[in-house]
This record gives C-alpha cells, sequence and structure tokens, in this order.
C-alpha cells in the first residue's frame, strides 16, 4: 500500500460523506458536497501523478483506480437520481452506463486471469473527466437553489443544471463509445479460451 493508492481508496468513503450530505437540504451542506466532489476530482488526478512521478506504478493502483472511479462516479449518479436533481427518464442512461461499467470490468478480470491488466485508456479517462464535470455543475445547480436560496428559474441555476445536463449525456455517448472501444481492441480475451 503506498500514498497513490491510499489517495485512490479514500474515494470510497468520501462518496459515502458526499450522499450523506446531499440526502440533507440544510444551507451550506450542499456546498460542502460540492467541494468534496472538486476534491475528488482533483485526487483522481494526483494519485495517478505521483504513482508516475515516483515510479510506484502498480497493477493494483491500475486496477483499483479504474474501479473506484467506477463506485464514485455511478454511485453519485444515482443519488442525484434519488434526489430527483437528474429527471426519471435519465435512469434508462445510468442503469446502460452501470452495465457498460460491470462488462468492463469483467473484461479486466478475464485480462487479469490471462496475465494482462488493462489499465484505464484515453476515452475511459475523458468519460470519467465528463462525468466529474456534469455531477459538479448538477451539484452546483442545487448549491443555487438550496445555499443561495435562488429559484430554479433564475440564469445561473439553469445554466448549471441545463450545462450539467447536456455533459451528462455527451458522458453517456463516451460511455457507449469507449466501451465499444474496449471490446473492440481487447476482442482477443474472448476467444482464449
Amino acid at each position: 500500500m503506498n500514498i497513490p493508492n491510499v489517495i485512490t481508496l479514500s474515494r470510497i468513503p468520501t462518496l459515502f460523506l458526499i450522499v450523506g450530505l446531499l440526502a440533507f437540504r440544510w444551507k451550506w451542506v450542499t456546498t460542502a458536497a460540492e467541494v468534496l466532489v472538486i476534491l475528488t476530482a482533483l485526487s483522481d488526478l494526483l494519485d495517478g501523478c505521483l504513482a508516475r512521478r515516483k515510479s510506484i506504478e502498480s497493477n493494483f493502483g491500475k486496477w483499483m483506480d479504474a474501479l473506484v472511479d467506477k463506485i464514485f462516479i455511478n454511485g453519485l449518479l444515482v443519488m442525484l437520481l434519488g434526489i430527483k436533481v437528474l429527471p426519471g427518464w435519465s435512469s434508462f442512461f445510468i442503469v446502460m452506463m452501470l452495465c457498460r461499467e460491470f462488462l468492463i470490468s469483467g473484461l479486466r478480470i478475464m485480462a487479469a486471469a490471462q496475465g494482462t491488466v488493462l489499465a484505464a485508456e484515453n476515452w475511459g479517462k475523458f468519460k470519467t473527466f465528463l462525468q466529474f464535470i456534469s455531477i459538479g455543475l448538477l451539484i452546483a445547480g442545487q448549491m443555487v437553489t438550496v445555499d443561495l436560496g435562488l429559484g430554479q428559474d433564475t440564469a445561473l441555476y439553469l445554466w448549471l443544471h441545463n450545462g450539467g445536463l447536456i455533459l451528462f449525456f455527451v458522458a453517456m455517448a463516451m460511455t457507449i463509445l469507449s466501451g465499444m472501444h474496449y471490446f473492440i481492441r481487447y476482442r482477443s480475451l474472448f476467444w482464449k479460451d
């Protein structure tokens, strides 16, 4: 266990803290959740940079970083759906994202069984980046209404919320494309047995 791996694993308890904060409509709690989302996104950059800089990259770190990102992002999307920040019809897309993530995790397990570690690729990293920004904008929209007391008809709320929704759908497209990319690139793993 090294510092980058500790940073990676710290995102799981942070997810539960953010979900707990978003469950309450108390003033400034949403702001605290937003700050934690931003810090978590930065930690996702930091752990990889530290591992590369100190030459302590590990198969565990590569695998766990991707897995923790999936848990964190999808956990927050489910929470945003539950508190009605995301509309009900977006549940179809969240289920599609979850299916993609489970399938990619299964692919990684198959690869590991054959002695290969599939690290996150640029498509997947870009998708995760878009998901973090989308979630950040959606929670920022809630900050406007809950913490600042402004209505949902204000330009600031509409800009943040609609921008978050647009990026959510762009991330959804990236989810499908990156999933297809993984399966095409590593299709030989399916045929080895």
